[in-house]
């Protein structure tokens, strides 16, 4: 089992994007993954719930589906 931390120092540098594009690799080769967002800034009202578009990105690219809440448990207006 492999794992990988994506960081950054500054907001727009690229750390989703690198992320999800891991995550669609990890997909084309058949092997499982997930990609979580443990802390969130920057959310929008989406059925009910706040929720963050790059949390919900990884959610989609990831091959083991997971609840939202899993994928961001902290998720700051």
């Amino acid at each position: 089992m492999a794992a990988f931390f994506i960081t950054g120092t500054d907001t727009g540098v690229g750390k989703t994007f690198v992320t999800a594009a891991l995550l669609g690799a990890a997909g084309a080769r058949g092997l499982k993954s997930i990609g979580i967002k443990p802390l969130a800034a920057g959310t929008a009202l989406q059925a009910g719930r706040q929720v963050n578009d790059d949390a919900l990105l990884l959610q989609s690219c990831a091959t083991v589906k997971l609840d939202y809440e899993e994928v961001n448990p902290v998720a700051l207006r």
